[in-house]
């Protein structure tokens, strides 16, 4: 994660533990930090960015519980392909849906992406968690 995505089969509650996330739900922005805490309902598009140089950690709880471990096991398997190249889109989505994710566009991002400019690359990897492997920011 945190590749723009909804689900259809369960509600996700995030409860910020360390530093501040900001959160894209359905278009509309929320600031996280320590100790707060935002649901995202079923069909809701969203994802999340760090914009801060600290890390940021927090527990998201999927109700009911349909998803799990081998979901993060996965996508980490995606990302480590990718050997601090762009991740496989595919591939990340193949692991979404599977998992009962769907991958969503997110508001900013054209499809595809313009990979020759470096704001959209760099945003793009945002998006998709990529940062954590190329700036050693760790963002759950």
């Amino acid at each position: 994660m945190p590749a723009p995505h909804s689900h259809d089969g369960f509600e996700e509650t995030i409860y910020a533990l360390k530093g501040t996330t900001t959160w894209t739900i359905d278009s509309e922005t929320v600031d996280i930090g320590p100790g707060e805490a935002v649901c995202v309902r079923r069909g809701q598009i969203h994802g999340f960015e760090n914009h801060s140089d600290i890390d940021a950690t927090f527990l998201a709880i999927a109700t009911p519980a349909v998803f799990g471990l081998a979901y993060f096991r996965e996508i980490a398997e995606v990302l480590a392909a990718s050997a601090g190249g762009p991740p496989n889109l595919t591939a990340i989505g193949e692991v979404m849906r599977r998992h009962g994710l769907t991958p969503r566009p997110y508001p900013g991002i054209r499809s595809p992406p313009d990979r020759s400019n470096p704001d959209e690359d760099r945003r793009l990897r945002s998006h998709l968690g990529a940062p954590a492997l190329t700036t050693g920011r760790r963002l759950l």
